[in-house]
């Protein structure tokens, strides 16, 4: 298998009608021969906080996640992060 790289992207989302968030996400990223970056997945829109979503790529990388598992992972990490809302 090849070695997968996850690094942090960012985009501009516009919320409201108008007001402009940068927001950041992964991308799981294929190492080829020659060093160029091919991507794989990714997900583009996790948080706009940079510093959560670099913690969350830098563990990824450390754990070596297959991107088989990268949506689920992410799906998880999110939802601890959301508030609880008793029904």
């Amino acid at each position: 298998m090849e070695k997968i790289r996850y690094d942090v992207v960012s985009t501009k989302k516009v919320f409201d009608g108008a007001k402009q968030v940068t927001v950041y996400g992964i991308a799981a990223n294929t190492v080829l021969a020659n060093g160029e970056l091919c991507t794989v997945l990714g997900l583009d829109d996790i948080s706009p906080k940079r510093d959560f979503v670099n913690e969350i790529a830098e563990k990824l990388n450390r754990l070596n996640v297959s991107p088989m598992h990268f949506k689920n992972i992410i799906e998880d990490i999110v939802a601890r992060q959301l508030p609880y809302v008793a029904n």
